[in-house]
C-alpha cells in the first residue's frame, strides 16, 4: 500500500502500482512532479541568478556545504561554523519531527502511520520499484529534459 487512503484514490486500496501510474501521469495531489521540476530546471538554466537547483542526493552528501551554497546564492555571508549549525538544525530527522515540514495537515489523505517524509535514505527507491517501474521513471525523466538526473538514468 502506498499510504494514500481510499477517499483520495477512489479505490478500496491504493496500491503502489496504481499510485505510480497516477504519479507518472501527474494525477496526484500537487500535480505533476515532472512538470514542476522541468519548469524549475528551465528557469535555473535560463536565469541562474533566480533559481538555485539542488538535488537531495547532493545535499545529503554535503549538508553544511549545501547551506553555504544557499547562503552564497542569497548573498548572505555566514561562517562555516554557522553553516554546520544550520545543517544540524535542518537534518532529515529534525525535519521529520517538525509538523510544518512533515505535512501533518495532509494526515486525512493518508492511511494511519504514513509519514510525508519517509526515511530520508538516498537510493531507498530501489526497495520499492520493480525493474519495469524503474524504466518507466527513467523514461519519464528523459522525456522531461531535466539533465541533472543523468547519473540516475545511466
Amino acid at each position: 500500500s502506498s499510504g494514500i487512503n481510499a477517499e483520495y484514490g477512489g479505490a478500496e486500496e491504493m496500491t503502489f502500482e496504481k499510485y505510480l501510474e497516477l504519479y507518472l501521469s501527474g494525477e496526484v495531489l500537487f500535480g505533476s512532479w515532472f512538470e514542476h521540476v522541468q519548469q524549475g530546471w528551465e528557469r535555473a538554466r535560463d536565469n541562474p541568478d533566480t533559481v538555485l537547483f539542488l538535488r537531495y542526493e547532493d545535499m545529503k552528501a554535503d549538508e553544511a556545504g549545501t547551506v553555504l551554497k544557499i547562503a552564497d546564492f542569497l548573498g548572505v555571508k555566514i561562517t562555516a561554523e554557522r553553516a554546520a549549525e544550520i545543517a544540524e538544525l535542518t537534518t532529515f530527522k529534525k525535519m521529520q519531527k517538525d509538523p510544518t515540514a512533515n505535512h501533518t495537515w495532509t494526515k486525512d489523505l493518508y492511511n494511519e502511520g504514513f509519514n510525508f517524509l519517509r526515511k530520508g535514505i538516498v537510493g531507498d527507491y530501489i526497495n520499492y520499484f520493480t525493474p519495469q517501474q524503474m524504466q518507466q521513471m527513467k523514461d519519464k525523466l528523459k522525456e522531461s529534459g531535466v539533465t541533472c538526473f543523468d547519473d540516475f538514468l545511466s
